[in-house]
């Protein structure tokens, strides 16, 4: 089955976009985020114009009804 970049529902901390990149490379979203801060702080502004992209194009991946159960309770 092949793999679709969506914007995660469950891991995200604005938009998503990291969390599901994170979801479709396997890195660790923490990471994404430390090296995408690292980014910002150093000066490659063209990485905000990449995230606003994502936002943009990327859709949210739907979760089953078992998936939201589980999410009212353990999420934030």
């Amino acid at each position: 089955m092949k793999k679709k970049l969506y914007r995660s529902t469950r891991n995200r901390m604005l938009g998503g976009v990291l969390g599901g990149l994170a979801d479709y490379t396997g890195i660790d979203a923490s990471l994404l985020r430390i090296l995408t801060v690292v980014g910002f702080i150093v000066g490659v502004g063209s990485l905000g114009l990449i995230y606003l992209i994502g936002y943009l194009l990327f859709r949210m991946k739907e979760m089953s009804i078992n998936n939201e159960v589980a999410c009212q309770h353990n999420c934030k």
